[in-house]
């Protein structure tokens, strides 16, 4: 039997509470590990870079970099290359 890889996610949203409710509700779930969280585009980008995250979940209205600008970032992922890795705006 195939032991599945949890899917590493960073959450960012300005609004800590929805972010502190996301969080929360991906907890509950084994195939989703949390690997960082972020209140603006800029921390967005530069932890995407250092964590390699699987998945973003990303907030269009942030306070420097709106969510489309932060998501157009080409962050090169190690499982998919040089492909941009995915993004779920929110």
């Amino acid at each position: 039997m195939k032991i599945q890889k949890a899917t590493r996610v960073l959450v960012v949203d300005d609004f800590k509470s929805f972010r502190e409710w996301i969080l929360s509700r991906l907890k509950t779930h084994a195939q989703f590990e949390i690997v960082g969280e972020a209140s603006t585009g800029q921390d967005a980008i530069q932890m995407a870079e250092r964590l390699n995250p699987d998945l973003i979940l990303l907030d269009l209205g942030l306070p420097d970099i709106n969510g489309i600008e932060a998501g157009k970032a080409n962050i090169p992922h190690p499982s998919v290359g040089e492909d941009s890795l995915p993004v779920w705006l929110c």
